[in-house]
Parts: structure tokens; C-alpha cells; sequence
């Protein structure tokens, strides 16, 4: 009893995550519930640093945050409760996911023509048709039906998620990474190094 009065709440977590990582299912099971902490972290830290995070977005972060503490576990030395040492994960993730959001806007198609194509002083350019369908062509069929359905319909990540069944991160992943292989072909029909067709 004079030990544990004496304990401080970073050696007791210390010594809770040794066991947790040894396998004792009683260890992991109270580590879990400790991890509870981090959706609460998120939810009040992203509505003090900004706009809210929508719920899927919160439920994406939540895992990657969990993911992350549980990949590092070997690195928590007990230097303060495990709840603090969280924290910091959960403030660098939503950090990076800010930052993230504020690079992608919603893409127009205007946003696929190329530079200087002005809309009301000249006819549509019947090559850049012909380009974004050519284009389009040289994808996967899975990646040209995401593409249609996000930026055509804009039907929200969650929809498209669901009738893969899979997550929806691992949706907007795959979108981020077709709209990349888009603007390659893009920019190779209008012989310009990324100067056209998709925002960053």
C-alpha cells in the first residue's frame, strides 16, 4: 500500500502498458478503455482550433490516432499519465488533417481545362473534351467510376464508402490517388508539368 501511495500515475501507466504488451488480456482490456480518451481529445481540441470535424472524420482520425499510440506504445517512458502522452498524438494528427483539408477544396470541372481557357470570351475547346475523356479512359474502371460518382454527382464520401463496403478513409485515399493519376494523363495530352487541370 506505501508503494502505490507513492506511485506516480505515469509509472502505474508505465507499468500498465509493459503488461498490455507482454499480452495480459486484463492489461490490454484497461489500455483500451484508457483510449477512450481520444475521441473526446479530438472533439473538444477541433472544435477550439476551428470548424467542428464532421463525425466520419472524427471516427477516421479516432482510429489513426489509436493506431499510432498503439505502434508506439514501446516509446511512452511514464514521464506523466498516459492520457498526456496521447494528447500530443492527437494534436499532431488533427494538426495534419487541418492542414490537409485546407489544401483540398471541392474540384470544379472548370478546374479541368487548361490555364487561360477563358469561358465567355472563347468556344469550348473541343480538345479538351476529347483530352478529359481520353484521359479518363487510361484509368482503372474502379478509379474512373470513383471519379464520376465524387466529382460528377458529388455523392459524399460516406455513400460511396458504404456501397463498397469499406471505410471511408480508405475511400478518400483512393480518390486523392486517382485524381493524382488524372492530372498526370491530363498534363502529358497538354504537354504541361501539372500547369492544367486539377488543384492540389
Amino acid at each position: 500500500m506505501e508503494r502505490a501511495s507513492r506511485d506516480s500515475p505515469g509509472r502505474a501507466d508505465r507499468r500498465l502498458v509493459r503488461r498490455a504488451r507482454a499480452g495480459d488480456p486484463a492489461a490490454i482490456e484497461r489500455l483500451v478503455a484508457r483510449l477512450a480518451c481520444v475521441p473526446r481529445f479530438l472533439t473538444i481540441r477541433s472544435r477550439r482550433s476551428g470548424p467542428p470535424l464532421p463525425a466520419e472524420d472524427l471516427a477516421d482520425l479516432t482510429q489513426d490516432v489509436v493506431a499510432a499510440v498503439w505502434s508506439r506504445l514501446d516509446s511512452y517512458r511514464g514521464d506523466g499519465p498516459l492520457e498526456t502522452w496521447v494528447r500530443s498524438f492527437c494534436l499532431f494528427a488533427l494538426s495534419n488533417h487541418r492542414r490537409r483539408t485546407r489544401s483540398r477544396r471541392r474540384v470544379d470541372p472548370r478546374d479541368l481545362l487548361p490555364r487561360g481557357h477563358d469561358e465567355e470570351e472563347s468556344r469550348p475547346d473541343p480538345a479538351v473534351g476529347s483530352a478529359l475523356r481520353s484521359a479518363l479512359a487510361n484509368l482503372r474502371p474502379g478509379e474512373r467510376c470513383l471519379l464520376e460518382r465524387k466529382l460528377l454527382r458529388d455523392e459524399p464520401f460516406a455513400r460511396i464508402a458504404a456501397c463498397r463496403s469499406t471505410s471511408i478513409g480508405a475511400v478518400k485515399g483512393r480518390y486523392y490517388r486517382a485524381l493524382e493519376r488524372l492530372r498526370r494523363e491530363l498534363s502529358k495530352r497538354f504537354g504541361r508539368d501539372g500547369d492544367g487541370a486539377l488543384p492540389p
